[in-house]
């Protein structure tokens, strides 16, 4: 065959530039007609995709792998998860079929007729110009098992055929697989002459072809025709299902039995020859019967992928990296709507909301990688950017996605063609700051050191400590702080402008308000000599406690001398820290009433100060 000496001379020829041109320059074989040599150009590009593309993110040829390959590099976890969790028998000798399900021993509805009374099934379906039904999803998580692949999505689609002749519904094929018979097999979709029932997340492998070709494929089962119109929408909708699939995973279609077993769209009776782990030949019995082959089923999926890839909207980032003031990012855009749009934009999200932060325009980089995979496209050749973008202030603190757009209007706006990446950058922190250091054992003052390092503190010379009550928030003081360097700071957060002069340190005078108060330390960057005016906060996390409030004295002597009353004692406690007056109140003990008062000079007390060393005026406390 005209395709099998192809592949020989490709095997061999691939590898030198300009092949192609020459062989079809020299005619130095017979193109039949216009078809066969749109045939051929698939197959070359197919042939150079396969074996001299580099590693595309997302793009097709990457994750196309030869049989060894995929048998090779499966481990036996891999086997293991895709290897169904039991084969059921059927009861009495129950005929099976292709989907597990018994095969009732009914009669067949309609026989099927001879071959030679059809006419082509391709030409048939194109005139009728089926309109496929919408996918119906009902999504059931049997196992949930990855694909064996660089992106961990499925390498190909593989084509079932149900072989049961007295069932024509997807629904009773589905309904067995949900109501248990998974257990034993399962594919991803049904299709009959109504329906595409999609019981399966393509996303994750499935039980139907044996343990290799589970790990690479998504499947789907044709169901069973009653009549040749029924065959021809069955197989007009599971090739638009096919392209669907293609279209979806980024995959380009190539008929795997005409590449000895490499390519995209795969027959159950391929797996069994190529890869093994089954046993099974569908859909070849069944086609024939309707002078049909996988090569013409092929045929059609080309079809209906090409209508789809028409207008083509494909992108992958690559890669991301941020540094202090800026971040790079790099990947690919190419889309059929690019044409007569120059300019080219990378637009910045905040992930988050949504909304546009910023927008930079940029010169497109070539990528002849994406262009060997999407021919088709355009722009492909020139789809990349490899962009250095400033983080701006309205960036620090987010996280960001990149919408890649291409438009009509040199602002980025009128008719444009954007393609959202779905990656999120996490931009640097703006702010940041620690509470290091609270020292409460000088007696009189709170010790606090701490950083306060912000790209926000330019214009804003005034730098305070405020204390604010843990308990109801108010303000229980305001100090202004002495700057220190921190070059540990300024190490860690190069992008903060500030970082290396973020330090403070003060002494909090410790008053009667404070005793046994717990509270918050802010750190401000103000405009105002106060701390008002303009400013930027840090809120510390950490909950400072100032020392509890004693209260302790005694009573030494206590007579009486004629009309003098004299009385020895001491009274020590730390809340006379702002009360320099000292008094001694005679009551009534009957009524507690004050009966008189006066003022006592102060008196060290060593023995007292002995007994009670961090009570504030410890040594003035006598009486």
């Amino acid at each position: 065959m005209l395709s099998e000496f192809l592949l020989k001379i490709f095997s061999r020829l691939f590898k030198i530039k300009g092949m192609y041109d020459i062989l079809l320059d020299r005619k130095w074989w017979i193109i039949h007609n216009e078809k066969e040599l749109d045939w051929l150009d698939r197959q070359w590009n197919f042939a150079v995709g396969c074996f001299s593309m580099g590693n595309i993110n997302q793009a097709s040829a990457a994750s196309v792998m030869t049989p060894d390959q995929m048998k090779s590099q499966l481990t036996s976890k891999d086997i293991n998860e895709a290897t169904p969790v039991k084969k059921e028998q059927p009861e009495n000798g129950q005929k099976q079929d292709d989907s597990g399900m018994p095969i009732e021993n009914a009669p067949v509805e309609s026989a099927i007729n001879p071959t030679t009374i059809y006419t082509d099934v391709n030409s048939y379906i194109l005139q009728h110009n089926y309109q496929h039904p919408n996918i119906t999803s009902e999504l059931n998580e049997f196992s949930m098992f990855g694909y064996s692949t660089d992106d961990g999505r499925p390498s190909g689609v593989v084509v079932h055929y149900t072989d049961n002749p007295t069932n024509f519904s997807a629904r009773n094929e589905a309904d067995y697989e949900i109501n248990g018979g998974w257990q034993s097999a399962f594919v991803h979709t049904f299709i009959d002459a109504n329906t595409i029932l999609n019981i399966h997340d393509t996303d994750f492998g499935a039980w139907g072809c044996g343990p290799v070709g589970n790990k690479y494929f998504a499947q789907f089962e044709m169901v069973t025709a009653r009549n040749f119109d029924d065959f021809t929408k069955t197989t007009s909708y599971s090739a638009w299902y096919t392209a669907y699939l293609l279209s979806k995973y980024n995959l380009t279609p190539s008929l795997a039995q005409a590449h000895n077993g490499v390519g995209t769209v795969w027959s159950h009776s391929d797996v069994t020859h190529y890869l093994g782990g089954t046993n099974h030949t569908d859909p070849d019995a069944y086609f024939a019967k309707y002078g049909y082959s996988m090569g013409q089923f092929f045929d059609l999926v080309q079809h209906y992928y090409d209508e789809m890839n028409a207008d083509k909207n494909v992108g992958a980032f690559d890669s991301s990296s941020v540094q202090a003031t800026s971040f790079n990012v790099k990947g690919w855009h190419a889309s059929s709507k690019s044409v007569n749009k120059p300019y080219s934009y990378l637009i910045v999200l905040d992930a988050d909301t949504n909304r546009e932060i910023e927008r930079v325009r940029i010169n497109r980089t070539q990528r002849p990688d994406v262009n060997r995979v999407y021919p088709n496209v355009k722009n492909s050749l020139n789809s990349g950017f490899d962009q250095n973008l400033p983080i701006s202030s309205a960036m620090y603190d987010k996280r960001v996605k990149i919408i890649s757009r291409y438009s009509d209007s040199a602002g980025g706006n009128g008719a444009f063609s954007d393609y959202s990446f779905g990656n999120v950058i996490t931009m640097p922190k703006s702010s940041a700051g620690s509470l290091d250091v609270t020292d409460s054992s000088q007696l009189g003052k709170i010790n606090l050191q701490g950083w306060f390092a912000t790209n926000q503190a330019q214009g804003k010379p005034y730098r305070y400590v405020i204390l604010l009550d843990s308990s109801n928030g108010k303000e229980l003081g305001r100090y202004p702080v002495k700057t220190l360097s921190r070059p540990d700071v300024a190490n860690v957060y190069s992008g903060i402008s500030n970082a290396i002069n973020s330090g403070y340190s003060v002494d909090v005078p410790l008053n009667s308000t404070l005793l046994g108060k717990t509270f918050r330390v802010i750190a401000r960057y103000s405009d105002d000599a106060q701390g008002n005016g303009n400013f930027t906060d840090y809120w510390n996390n950490r909950l400072v406690t100032a020392k509890s409030n004693s209260n302790v004295g005694w009573l030494d002597t206590f007579k009486q001398s004629g009309n003098d009353i004299q009385a020895t004692g001491w009274h020590a406690t730390d809340s006379s820290i702002d009360k320099p007056y000292h008094f001694l109140i005679v009551l009534d003990a009957n009524g507690n009433r004050e009966v008189a008062r006066c003022a006592l000079p102060t008196i060290t007390r060593p023995d007292v100060a002995n007994v009670a060393p961090m009570m504030e005026l410890r040594t003035n406390c006598s009486i």
